[in-house]
């Protein structure tokens, strides 16, 4: 009876739809600078946006980037409200660079971890590491 319960719940789990999909992708060369990825034009970040319910004809949002290092986390704060990006349905993908994410980067829209907002500003850059940026 136990087993059965279980099945069930995971089969009701995998059918659930998620409104949407975020993919993001980093270009090389890796920068420990932010700014690097909002620069107008550079390009280095790229996050790619679509709409996976069918039953949506468009879908207003905001995301929340996480930076995660070895003992360090940066995050958009909880409540900042940035301006809503509006995504249409269909299931095609829209595109969005680091420059029209900038006031995302902004440290003041951050909670900061394991390093703090002032160390962060003094020198404009993540320590030395490896990083795994996320948007959600």
């Amino acid at each position: 009876m136990l087993i059965h319960l279980v099945l069930t719940a995971a089969f009701r789990l995998q059918a659930q739809i998620f409104p949407i999909q975020a993919n993001t992708q980093l270009m090389p060369p890796y920068s420990p600078y932010l700014t690097d990825y909002t620069t107008p034009g550079s390009q280095k970040l790229m996050v790619q946006l679509r709409v996976n319910d069918p039953t949506l004809s468009e879908y207003r949002c905001k995301l929340r980037i996480t930076i995660e290092g070895v003992g360090i986390t940066l995050r958009t704060k909880q409540h900042f409200a940035p301006a809503a990006i509006t995504l249409e349905g269909g299931g095609i993908p829209q595109i969005f660079y680091g420059e029209d994410l900038i006031d995302y980067f902004h440290p003041d829209n951050l909670d900061f971890a394991g390093l703090s907002k002032n160390e962060f500003n003094n020198t404009g850059r993540l320590p030395e590491g490896v990083y795994r940026f996320s948007v959600e």
